[in-house]
C-alpha cells in the first residue's frame, strides 16, 4: 500500500512540473509582418484627387469654364458660377463626347481634365510666352488670344490628341527643353518676311481692287483680316488655330455664316465676284 501511494505521488508530480507554454527566448525580439508599399502612379494620384472634387466647389466650376473654353465652346466669364451659358457650354461637350447630359460627377470632370489643370491662366499666358507664342496680354484671363496661342503649342508639338490636357502637356508646357519653342516652318518665314515689305494700305488695295472669290487663298485671306484689325496669326500656305480664330471672331462680329471661306465672309473681307 505504501508503495502504491509512493507512486501516484511520483506520477502526480511528474504532469506538474511539465508546461505546455511556450517561452519567448532571449535575444530574439518578435518582428510583425509588414506588407510592402507600392508607389502610387501619377494617374492613380490624379483619379484620387478627382475623387474628391466637386461641382459644388466654386474654384473646381472655374476650371471647368477655362477647359471648356479651351475646347472651344462658350461658357460665358470664368467666374465660378454655374450658370445657363456654361451649363449650355458644358451640355454641348457632354453630348460631343457621348456622355450624360445631366452628369455631374468625376465623369465629366475627368473627361474635361480638371484633375490636371494646377495652374492658373496667367501661368499658362506665361509659359507660353516663354515659348515662342503670343497669348496676347499676361491678365489671367483665358481669351482668344490665349485659346489660339495654346491650341498652336499642342499643334506643333502634336500634342492635339483626345486630350486638351493632360500629363504630357503639363510637363512639355512648363518644360525648359528648347525642343518646345516655337520653329517657324521655311515657307512661313518666307511670307513673313514678303508680308513685313507691304505696308497694310497696299494690302486693303490689293484686295478692294484686284482679288476675286475664286482666286482667294488661305494667305489672301489671312492678310485681309490682319488690315482689318483681326490677328490671324503668321502668314501660311494651310489654316491655322490663330486663322480658324480670327476667321470665326470676324464672322461672328459681322454676323457672317459660321464655317470656312464661304463667299458671304470672303466678300465682306473685300474680295470681288468673279
Amino acid at each position: 500500500m505504501v508503495i502504491l501511494c509512493a507512486l501516484l505521488l511520483f506520477q502526480t508530480s511528474c504532469k506538474t512540473g511539465k508546461s505546455t507554454t511556450k517561452t519567448k527566448q532571449p535575444g530574439k525580439p518578435e518582428t510583425a509582418k509588414t506588407t510592402p508599399t507600392v508607389p502610387e502612379t501619377e494617374e492613380q494620384k490624379m483619379q484620387r484627387l478627382l475623387n474628391t472634387l466637386s461641382f459644388a466647389d466654386t474654384a473646381v466650376v472655374q476650371k471647368v469654364q477655362i477647359l471648356l473654353y479651351l475646347h472651344g465652346y462658350k461658357p460665358g466669364k470664368t467666374d465660378g458660377i454655374m450658370k445657363p451659358q456654361t451649363e449650355e457650354a458644358l451640355t454641348a461637350f457632354q453630348s460631343n463626347k457621348q456622355l450624360p447630359t445631366t452628369d455631374r460627377t468625376a465623369l465629366t470632370l475627368g473627361t474635361l481634365g480638371v484633375q490636371w489643370l494646377s495652374f492658373e491662366v496667367k501661368d499658362l499666358q506665361e509659359a507660353l510666352e516663354k515659348k515662342g507664342y503670343d497669348p496676347g496680354p499676361i491678365d489671367n484671363i483665358i481669351g482668344p488670344m490665349t485659346r489660339t496661342a495654346y491650341l498652336a503649342f499642342l499643334h506643333n508639338n502634336e500634342l492635339n490628341g483626345n486630350n486638351i490636357i493632360n500629363a504630357q502637356i503639363t510637363e512639355a508646357l512648363f518644360s525648359p527643353n528648347p525642343k518646345y519653342l516655337y520653329q517657324p516652318p521655311p515657307e512661313e518665314t518666307q511670307l513673313n518676311a514678303e508680308a513685313d515689305q507691304t505696308d497694310l494700305v497696299a494690302i486693303t488695295y490689293r484686295f478692294e481692287t484686284q482679288l476675286t472669290i475664286s482666286q482667294a487663298t488661305v494667305r489672301d485671306v489671312q492678310q485681309a483680316l490682319n488690315a482689318k484689325g483681326y490677328d490671324a496669326g503668321p502668314y501660311t500656305t494651310t489654316p491655322t488655330p490663330p486663322f480658324t480664330d480670327a476667321l470665326q471672331l470676324y464672322q461672328s462680329d459681322h454676323q457672317l455664316p459660321q464655317g470656312g471661306l464661304n463667299e458671304e465672309t470672303l466678300r465682306s473681307l473685300g474680295f470681288k465676284d468673279d
